[in-house]
């Protein structure tokens, strides 16, 4: 229910391997921060 907005950076240094592995990540945040998260997640098109 509650998380700090500190750990964001993990989540967003997953972005990262993915592709690289064989496996499927799945991150289950807390309610608190959860927009903040998938605004991170989002992949970016140009």
């Amino acid at each position: 229910m509650n998380g700090l907005a500190s750990s964001l950076a993990e989540i967003e240094a997953l972005k990262g391997i993915t592709g690289k592995t064989a496996c499927d990540i799945v991150v289950c945040p807390p309610f608190t921060p959860i927009e903040r998260a998938v605004e991170r997640t989002a992949l970016k098109t140009a």
